[in-house]
This record gives structure tokens, C-alpha cells and sequence, in this order.
């Protein structure tokens, strides 16, 4: 087991990882994700989540009820889709005896000194009382008028940077929709090479240009890579991959080994 700072580690799990494939949300995701959260408490690694999928979620919700959900903004469906999206988590970590508690953020509060350390004496409070935080960005307070006035996350890899600086975190797992970084678009181009280190000092001029959000996953490769960086400069260790379900994931990240990228504050950028 790779030894980290505070045993602390923050996983972000974005929204097309936890579709699965899929257009709904899929249990089987958030059971893999819990089982491997468990086994790593067990073994003395606590942890926080930081989750997608509310705008997904509330989707989903608008239309297994009959409901039209195109006359909703994505602040409406965020906030319809909260509560079935922290259902789906809670009831996977019930099953190995793990209770969460829900966290909703924005860029504003965690600007604010006494609203920020509110939320990190929370953060720390749950992880005495072996009670995962499951956070977010709260999209009702967040949508995209407040986001351009307030220069908000604007996707939850930023956001998960963030939380990850604050609690002290000594390790963070991006879990994408491809696992890791490559030298091209693998959608794209099936010949292009994956990533196994980048070096956060130097990354690679293509992953800066970023690429376009799908309007349900809002999060891409520059925003990703950035946040990285920057919790690789911060001395975290990081990793970028795609979870398989029954691939463990997760704990092979925590054991030193990945099918994805690692982004690192020193050494060479090399291929896998």
C-alpha cells in the first residue's frame, strides 16, 4: 500500500463513469466504488468521495416519472436529481456497514474563510465518526449565471482539486470515462498511445486545448489535467484512470499500479 499523507485519499467520480456505458446511472458502479472505499478503511486509508451525476440523475428522475425533463435548466434537474443521487450512494455503502454524509459546495463558499473552514471541521467530524462525505457542487446556488459572476468550478474536477487542498489530502483518484491520458483522442484514433506518467510541470501542449462538454458531463481533458497538476504540485500522489467494475480500480491505484496515468510534480512524461 503506497503510504500517503494523513491516510487521506478524495475520489472523483465523474458522470459518464458512473453511466457506465449507459444512459442511467448504473448500482453496479457504486457498488465497485464502495466495496474497494470499505476494503481501504479497513486497511487504514479513509476516504472522501466527490461525485457527479445530480444533472444526470435529475434526468433520469424527470422521466421515469413522465416528465419532460427539456423545459428544466441544469439548476432545476440538479436539484431534483440530489436526493435519488445521494439514495444511489447511500444505499451501496449501507451495505458494508458505512454511513455518508452529504456535502454541497460552491466556489463562493469555499472562497470564504469561515464558511471553508466550516466545511473542513465537517469533513474531518465525519471521518472520526467512520462516515464517508459524499460532496458536490451545489448547481442550484451554482447554475450558470451565478457561475460566470462568480467564476465558479464549473465541473467537479476543479472542485474535487479544491476539497482535496483543503482537507490535506495525501492522495486523489480521477475516475474518468478513459483511462487516462494519451497523445490523441482514443475515441478517434484507436492508434493513439496512453500516458503513464505525466509530469505536471510539463504537460503535454494538446491536453491544454481541452475539448468540448457534452452537456451532461461538463468536466474535459484541460480541466482534468489542470487539476491534476495542481494536486500533484501540492504533493499529492495522482492518479487519472477508468474504472472497470471487478477491476479493482481503486485499490490498485492505492497499491501503486494503474491502467491509467499517473501525474507527477517530478520526473519524465513516458508512454505506457
Amino acid at each position: 500500500m503506497i503510504h500517503i499523507k494523513n491516510n487521506l485519499l478524495v475520489i472523483k467520480e465523474g458522470t459518464e463513469s458512473l453511466r457506465n456505458g449507459g444512459q442511467h446511472l448504473d448500482p453496479a458502479v457504486a457498488d465497485d466504488t464502495v466495496s474497494q472505499i470499505a476494503e481501504l478503511w479497513e486497511r487504514g486509508i479513509v476516504t472522501v468521495l466527490v461525485t457527479s451525476g445530480a444533472i444526470a440523475m435529475g434526468r433520469s428522475h424527470c422521466q421515469s416519472h413522465w416528465r419532460d425533463d427539456r423545459p428544466f435548466t441544469k439548476s432545476a434537474l440538479a436539484s431534483i436529481g440530489a436526493w435519488p443521487l445521494l439514495s444511489y450512494w447511500g444505499n451501496a455503502f449501507l451495505k458494508y456497514n458505512l454511513l455518508i454524509g452529504q456535502g454541497w459546495v460552491t466556489y463562493a463558499s469555499l472562497n470564504n474563510m469561515w464558511e471553508r473552514g466550516m466545511f473542513v471541521k465537517g469533513v474531518r467530524t465525519l471521518l472520526g465518526l467512520r462516515t464517508v462525505p459524499v460532496i458536490d457542487e451545489n448547481d442550484f446556488l451554482a447554475d450558470e449565471e451565478i457561475r460566470a459572476l462568480e467564476k465558479g468550478f464549473g465541473d467537479n474536477d476543479s472542485l474535487a482539486f479544491r476539497v482535496a487542498i483543503h482537507i490535506q489530502a495525501g492522495a486523489i483518484l480521477f475516475i474518468s470515462d478513459t483511462d487516462g491520458f494519451y497523445t490523441e483522442d482514443p475515441k478517434l484514433n484507436p492508434e493513439a498511445r496512453r500516458y503513464k506518467t505525466i509530469n505536471a510541470r510539463r504537460i503535454p501542449a494538446h491536453l491544454m486545448e481541452g475539448r468540448t462538454a457534452d452537456g451532461v458531463s461538463r468536466g474535459g481533458v484541460q480541466s482534468k489535467i489542470l487539476s491534476a497538476a495542481k494536486c500533484a504540485k501540492n504533493g499529492m500522489y495522482v492518479g487519472v484512470s477508468r474504472q472497470s467494475v471487478g477491476k479493482r480500480t481503486i485499490v490498485g491505484f492505492m497499491e501503486g499500479k494503474t491502467t491509467g496515468t499517473f501525474v507527477r510534480a517530478r520526473g519524465n512524461t513516458t508512454l505506457a
